[in-house]
């Protein structure tokens, strides 16, 4: 029946929502783990080698803050398309017990 592929999509939907979340959270740990080193390093240089760090340390953290909203919002992208093949899931079965007289 047709109505098989969508449990299947579902299960994939899940299954990405899942991932997605967890490559956000990866993405935030690494931050947390660099910002740990950069402060380190920060703290035993200084002057313009120290400022010239912190700036590149800045940089790279604001890419790495963008990839994790990308990943965030793939994640909740996926989420409401799951919900919606949810809901045409639940509807077509409702239309057919419809027509069957259930």
């Amino acid at each position: 029946m047709a109505f098989d592929n969508i449990h299947v999509e579902q299960t994939a939907m899940t299954t990405a929502v899942s991932r997605s979340a967890d490559v956000q959270t990866s993405i935030m740990d690494y931050e947390k783990q660099m910002t740990g080193i950069a402060d380190m390093v920060k703290a035993v240089w200084g002057g313009r080698a120290k400022l010239a760090f912190d700036q590149k340390h800045q940089e790279i953290s604001g890419y790495i803050g963008v990839n994790a909203q990308d990943a965030g919002s793939i994640s909740e992208g996926t989420n409401t398309a799951h919900n919606v093949s949810i809901q045409a899931d639940d509807d077509a079965y409702t239309l057919i017990n419809a027509i069957n007289g259930h």
